[in-house]
C-alpha cells in the first residue's frame, strides 16, 4: 500500500494464478486488491506451471520449479505491460534480472 501511494497509477500489480490456490482464491484475492484500489491485472497461468510439474516427485524440487517459473513469467508479463503502457525501455528489467540471478 506504501508503494501505491508513493506512485499512485504508475504502479502495476500482476497476480499470477499458478493453479496452487484454493477454491475461489484466485478471484476473491483479485476483488480485494481492486477494492484497496490497486492497479492488478490477474493472470491464469494454471497451465504453465501445472506443465512443469510434470514427472516431478520431489516436494523441494517441485517447489524450485515452481519459483523459478512464477519468476520467470512475472518477469515476462512486467516485460510486457511495460511495453504496453510505453514506460522507459531499460529502467528496472536488469536491476529485476539482477535480483534474481
Amino acid at each position: 500500500m506504501l508503494l501505491n501511494n508513493a506512485i499512485g497509477k504508475n504502479l502495476y500489480c500482476i497476480f499470477v494464478d499458478n493453479g496452487l490456490l484454493r477454491k475461489n482464491e484466485f478471484e476473491e484475492v483479485l476483488h480485494s486488491y481492486k477494492d484497496l484500489g490497486l492497479n492488478v491485472k490477474g493472470v491464469d497461468a494454471t497451465d504453465k506451471f501445472m506443465d512443469a510439474l510434470v514427472g516431478i516427485s520431489d516436494p523441494e524440487k517441485k517447489e524450485r520449479q515452481l519459483e523459478t517459473r512464477l519468476l520467470k513469467y512475472s518477469i515476462m508479463k512486467l516485460i510486457l505491460l511495460k511495453m504496453l503502457v510505453g514506460l522507459h525501455k531499460a529502467l528496472y528489467t536488469p536491476m529485476l534480472l539482477n535480483l534474481f540471478p
